[in-house]
């Protein structure tokens, strides 16, 4: 996998990725909330191409999973070392035992040849391995009937200090 890492404002990009995704909110019928809890731009070392990647498939997953018109929230937050993106659904949530088992390859909770949901199984295998390119982690709750929630916690630039 190539990356093309810039320095990168992950507010004004999740922007971007919303718009770019707007038509998930109509083949679905749910509706993308962002909100921001970070007090200015929020910056970090990463390829934009391969972010969009992980957030569209976060996206794609909680549109998927959730039932109509329901609410997926995006939320971004930042201490003072790490940017926090948080993408949360209201569907019914994952089995415990497909929890262990989520980020592997071809993982799918409904392997059946009947299933309801479109996927190859790679989707979050993919993701996993470019947010650790970054130097950052993937992560998730979910609670049968009460949605799931992923966390992408990456590194925010270090600011040089002056000599």
């Amino acid at each position: 996998m190539d990356f093309n890492f810039n320095q990168v404002d992950i507010h004004h990009l999740l922007q971007l990725i919303l718009e770019r995704n707007a038509a998930l909110q109509q083949k679905y019928q749910v509706k993308f909330h962002f909100i921001s809890h970070a007090a200015g731009n929020v910056e970090c070392w990463l390829d934009p191409y391969r972010f969009e990647q992980v957030i569209t498939n976060l996206l794609s997953n909680a549109a998927k999973f959730s039932p109509r018109e329901s609410s997926v929230t995006i939320t971004l937050s930042s201490s003072g070392t790490h940017a926090l993106i948080s993408v949360r659904d209201e569907g019914r949530g994952i089995e415990d035992e497909f929890k262990a088992r989520i980020f592997e390859r071809f993982s799918q909770e409904d392997s059946s040849d009947t299933r309801s949901h479109e996927g190859t199984g790679l989707g979050l295998h993919i993701s996993k391995n470019i947010v650790e390119a970054f130097q950052g982690s993937i992560s998730f709750e979910s609670s049968l009937g009460e949605g799931t929630t992923f966390f992408v916690q990456l590194p925010l630039m270090q600011k040089q200090l002056a000599l």
